[in-house]
């Protein structure tokens, strides 16, 4: 009787391990699920079909990558998952270079850890990509998307210590959103080329250039934080039709904006939060959460609808 009730109980502590997911638990290596474990990352990209997802856990894995399939590639498990590279300098140098369409890169740290130049983080010449909650460092362009490309969604990243933030040229409906783009030494975000790319929900931080818009129309910009740059939003260059509103702007040191080709900086009724509003409009007034008097954004465009109070990002 006794047996019956050790043999039992063993029984149901097996099935709650197998119920709680602890026999699968993995706290390194790369697997495509459903199909085996692999060495290296590429080595799994190149043994995978479309539509498969590959696990890769904790771990530094000295790698560049091509993704020429339509794969979901994940950080999986606690801890940091680095692809980093620390090849042989050469023009060009990616470290992820995305060729397929409906591909998913999620939580990875990117780095170029040898300071290499010409080196993008992720770049991306195809389209419906979804790269989102990584961290890339140090790359001469953190995020490139390219001739080719379009749709893509790069959402809730860090990225940061690079020349170019992220930058887009002749691709055209992008969604950049709920980024941390900061200290990006020359462009937090460059757009050229490009037209109706929307970001939003940005927080545009320490660079010589908050964004600059060129050669570009019918970009939409709206409620993104662009703080402490030397020059906020810079708009040249045959940049046309595009719009900016609800979006702070705050200390940045030349200029918060700067645009003379007359594209619109209010949606209609509603402006931008302007920090330096008051010091230079000192009897204006206020009606609904607007100030009467247009903000004058330096190259000769007015925000008709400045906002009294920061909106939230």
């Amino acid at each position: 009787m006794n047996k019956q009730l050790l043999m039992t109980g063993i029984t149901v502590l097996s099935l709650a391990v197998v119920f709680s997911g602890c026999i699968e638990e993995k706290s390194s290596g790369i697997v495509i699920e459903g199909k085996g474990s692999y060495t290296s990352i590429q080595n799994a990209i190149d043994n995978a079909s479309d539509g498969d997802t590959i696990l890769v856990y904790n771990g530094t894995y000295y790698e560049t990558l091509i993704i020429d399939k339509s794969i979901n590639l994940v950080g999986s498990g606690d801890g940091e998952k680095i692809i980093d590279y620390n090849g042989n300098e050469s023009d060009q140098i990616y470290i992820v270079l995305i060729t397929a369409d409906n591909c998913t890169i999620n939580g990875f740290k990117i780095i170029n850890s040898n300071d290499s130049s010409n080196t993008m983080g992720i770049n991306i010449e195809s389209s419906n990509n979804v790269i989102s909650t990584n961290t890339i460092l140090n790359a001469t362009k953190g995020v490139y998307i390219g001739r080719d490309s379009g749709n893509n969604n790069v959402l809730g990243n860090n990225i940061s210590h690079n020349q170019y933030g992220i930058n887009i040229e002749y691709s055209d409906g992008n969604n950049i959103s709920k980024n941390n783009i900061s200290l990006n030494s020359l462009y937090n975000m460059y757009i050229y080329s490009s037209n109706n790319n929307i970001a939003t929900g940005n927080i545009i931080s320490d660079g010589d250039y908050g964004i600059r818009i060129k050669g570009s129309k019918n970009n939409e910009i709206f409620r993104n934080l662009i703080i402490n740059n030397q020059r906020g939003l810079y708009f040249c260059c045959g940049a046309r039709n595009n719009i900016m509103y609800y979006n702070i702007f705050k200390q940045n040191s030349e200029y918060n904006a700067y645009d003379s080709l007359g594209n619109q900086c209010n949606n209609g009724s509603v402006g931008n939060y302007w920090d330096d509003y008051t010091e230079k409009y000192p009897d204006a007034t206020e009606l609904d959460d607007i100030w009467n008097t247009p903000y004058n954004i330096s190259g000769g465009n007015q925000d008709k609808y400045p906002l009294v109070n920061p909106v939230i990002i």
